[in-house]
């Protein structure tokens, strides 16, 4: 059976992942995140008006991955060795045949310490909560 591994658990990990298992006889899937979960972020923006809880926009990746027969580690990954085809956390191994990078993003203030301080940022649920928190906050409500 060939390996397949998927480095993050956002909307391209879990899409390879779904695709993966969907079509891909004799592969097996294994997800490597660094969060338990993984944020719906199309979803955010009905948190910060109130319509939704955060909690609603989040999947489980373990139970996710078990639902779809994927395994699932929560890891952070610290390299990756190309020659010998291996994926390397900072407490186990994985070899592969087949890898998938699909780690995601963050927001970048480009060196601007001034700025990071003092803005919110909007990538998962928490910002989104704590935008929510902040607008009620500001309008008195």
């Amino acid at each position: 059976m060939r390996s397949v591994i998927i480095v993050g658990g956002g909307f391209a990990g879990l899409a390879a992942a779904r695709t993966l298992r969907r079509h891909g006889r004799g592969v097996d899937v294994l997800l490597l995140d660094q969060k338990d979960t993984s944020d719906f972020l199309p979803l955010l923006p009905a948190v910060i008006g109130g319509r939704l809880p955060a909690s609603a926009t989040r999947v489980d990746l373990a139970d996710w991955a078990m639902r779809r027969g994927c395994g699932f580690r929560r890891a952070r990954v610290v390299s990756v060795d190309r020659a010998a085809g291996c994926v390397r956390t900072e407490t186990e191994s994985f070899p592969y045949d087949a890898l998938i990078l699909a780690a995601g993003s963050r927001t970048s203030f480009h060196g601007r310490t001034d700025l990071a301080g003092r803005a919110i940022t909007l990538d998962d649920a928490d910002d989104a909560a704590r935008l929510a928190a902040a607008v009620r906050a500001r309008l008195g409500a």
